[in-house]
């Protein structure tokens, strides 16, 4: 369970930067994924990791600093040190000595709950336990510490992060202080992996939703911050020149009509997640350019496709059943439909009633 919960690296170096400077407690500290990269922080004095990589959210190299004893309960964090805290003894040892070996520091684990962790003006950095007998949990209820435990410490403390599920939705746990938080959703090699909320002097824009894509390095690919409190669903008319998908952080973070309606582009169909329109470069956008748009009858796709003789075809579909992008390859591959030419997207997609296949290139940038 500690290995699947485990900080994703890339997605833990960029956060980290962000605690620059703060005396830190990891708590929940588990394998210990997080204090690596929050003590490789800590390791410069001027906030900056040992590869040069400065704490303005493009994130650190991740090595950090050791791990020691989890026995002991030190002194008062001091300015820019890091403490862990683990309530497993086992995964506390682990956790230390991951540390040791990752930096070749030695930084304390303490073994105990982080309920009776002592604050003095730390930042926190918690990853709760999202696991319930039933599995994976998203409802932040089944968290331990609890989510209302969780809260205690988050008004105890002048900043930091709480880790959840991508698919948490906290209204209902909030205490009344959702305004105060910044959420973000972190995203990786096309994955969202992580929800953040971030607190009081570390919420840069509260009450503002915040989608981000890292590199495997941590370096920020690209973010979109909510525009609007309350966007305007834009539904297009008719298919532009363009379609574009939104990345999994700007889905998971609901950001599809702000980014919409900021960028004049428009839904394929109400509850679609395909915009069309113009030609829009952004890295939270894939573009595909529109070639052909046929109905959804695989041997017109096929006869289509033969024409065109393209290298390979990516076949991709949202919200139409009862269509199997497996099966349209094994038949192009049958029909001896590939040759030398661009390759082509094949989208299956529904406009109101009519389900269509549109034919695209991906736009490269």
């Amino acid at each position: 369970v500690a290995l699947e919960q485990a900080s994703d690296f890339g997605i833990a170096r960029y956060k980290a930067t962000r605690f620059a400077g703060h005396a830190t407690i990891d708590m929940c500290t588990g394998m210990g994924g997080d204090l690596i990269a929050l003590t490789s922080v800590q390791m410069s004095p001027d906030g900056h990791s040992p590869d040069g990589h400065s704490p303005d959210g493009h994130s650190p190299d991740g090595h950090s600093p050791e791990a020691h004893s989890p026995e002991a309960h030190s002194p008062t964090t001091s300015e820019g040190s890091v403490v862990g805290v683990e309530s497993n003894a086992l995964l506390a040892v682990l956790a230390a000595e991951n540390v040791f070996r990752a930096t070749g520091r030695r930084v304390e684990v303490r073994h105990e709950s982080c309920l009776d962790t002592k604050l003095d003006g730390e930042w926190i950095h918690i990853d709760p336990d999202r696991r319930s007998e039933h599995g994976r949990a998203s409802d932040a209820t089944y968290y331990e510490p609890t989510w209302n435990r969780v809260l205690k410490l988050i008004a105890n403390s002048p900043g930091g992060a709480a880790k959840v599920a991508p698919a948490a939705e906290l209204e209902e746990v909030a205490g009344g202080c959702q305004q105060e938080w910044q959420q973000e959703w972190i995203e990786r090699a096309g994955q969202c992996r992580q929800q953040v909320i971030w607190w009081k002097a570390a919420a840069v824009t509260p009450g503002r939703r915040l989608a981000t894509i890292v590199g495997d390095d941590g370096r920020v690919v690209g973010q979109w911050q909510q525009q609007s409190e309350q966007s305007e669903r834009v539904v297009s008319s008719q298919l532009g020149d363009y379609l574009l998908e939104p990345s999994a952080s700007i889905l998971a973070g609901e950001l599809v009509d702000d980014i919409a309606g900021a960028l004049n582009i428009g839904r394929i169909a109400p509850g679609a997640v395909y915009l069309t329109g113009k030609h829009v470069v952004h890295p939270l956008l894939s573009s595909f350019r529109i070639i052909e748009t046929l109905p959804l009858d695989k041997k017109k796709i096929v006869a289509f496709i033969r024409q065109r003789m393209p290298r390979s075809v990516e076949v991709k579909k949202r919200g139409v059943e009862q269509f199997d992008p497996n099966e349209l390859q094994r038949n192009l591959k049958k029909k001896n439909c590939l040759g030398d030419h661009p390759p082509l997207v094949v989208i299956a997609a529904r406009m109101g009633s009519t389900r269509l296949a549109i034919i695209a290139e991906r736009v490269v940038e």
